[in-house]
């Protein structure tokens, strides 16, 4: 699949045959079964009985404390059915670890979509024989969810059977626009000193609609310092949902570009979701930008 889609797979492959490390962060377990939901993608799944989830840095990792193997989801916003082939056919080379196709990719029954799907085969930094198999379920409203399960050749057919199962349960709608990133957000800013400080408020509001208070500095080629008195507008984000730029367009009909990077980092994290860097500061998620 497309080469993007295999990011950190070089440190899933040092231990494919272990569950995922409790770093990401938990999602809740339904049942025998874990149903996740992604609003920002638009996408439903569920994860095999017993299988334990969790998200780090844009993607859903799965695995199981009795069945040996790892298994990765990442969204690709944009990318036609051509472009999932030509990327599986190139293999992965992320940071050392390097797979090859094995198998020419074939159609597989899903009912979300219209999906493909292969196998891949690569040297783990162990030196054991790591085997990948990859489906791309695309969607009817353009992207495509693609479901990554990595493991050693002994334990391949289990892990197989249980990364198709995961491909087929993925369900399809129209994601809200601009994905995740709508919400509330609020950065305050005090001198160590304490004589000086600076607060900025920003709502992106799930409509495509904006309001704001305070200064939002920016930064680079893609933005400058946003001072307009006026408190709202239109707002549209370019980007793969964890980086791009952000326009503001005011009521006057000018409009302001600005960077932004979802953070990473978990003390940036509230029950809102994750912060995002917009220009030069990190703002904190206070809602869903329901309004």
């Amino acid at each position: 699949m497309r080469l993007q889609a295999f990011a950190a797979l070089a440190v899933l492959a040092t231990s494919a045959s272990a569950a995922p490390r409790p770093s990401a962060t938990a999602l809740p377990e339904m049942g025998s079964r874990t149903t996740i939901t992604k609003e920002g993608w638009g996408v439903t799944l569920a994860l095999p009985g017993g299988w334990k989830g969790g998200e780090k840095d844009g993607m859903v990792l799965a695995g199981s404390d009795g069945e040996a193997g790892l298994i990765l989801v990442r969204y690709l916003p944009k990318v036609t059915r051509d472009e999932l082939l030509a990327g599986y056919q190139a293999g992965i080379n992320e940071g050392g670890f390097v797979a090859r196709p094995v198998v020419p990719a074939t159609p597989l029954p899903v009912k979300g979509g219209t999906a493909v799907a292969g196998v891949l085969e690569g040297m783990g930094s162990d030196g054991s024989m790591v085997r990948v198999r990859s489906v791309g379920v695309m969607s009817q409203f353009g992207g495509a969810v693609v479901v990554t399960g990595l493991t050693t050749r002994p334990m391949y057919a289990t892990l197989e059977a249980r990364t198709d199962a995961i491909a087929q349960s993925v369900t399809f709608r129209a994601p809200p626009r601009n994905g995740s990133l709508a919400g509330s957000y609020q950065y305050v800013y005090v001198s160590k000193s304490g004589s000086y400080s600076r607060e900025s408020r920003i709502t992106l509001c799930q409509s495509g609609r904006f309001t704001r208070s305070g200064e939002m500095a920016g930064s680079g080629g893609a933005g400058s310092a946003v001072t307009s008195r006026q408190g709202g507008g239109t707002w549209q984000a370019s980007g793969d949902g964890l980086s791009g730029t952000i326009t503001l367009t005011w009521g006057n009909g000018t409009s302001s570009t600005l960077p932004y990077r979802v953070s990473q980092d978990p003390k940036d994290r509230s029950g809102f979701g994750p912060g995002v860097q917009i220009g030069e500061a990190t703002y904190q998620k206070t809602g869903p930008g329901g309004c």
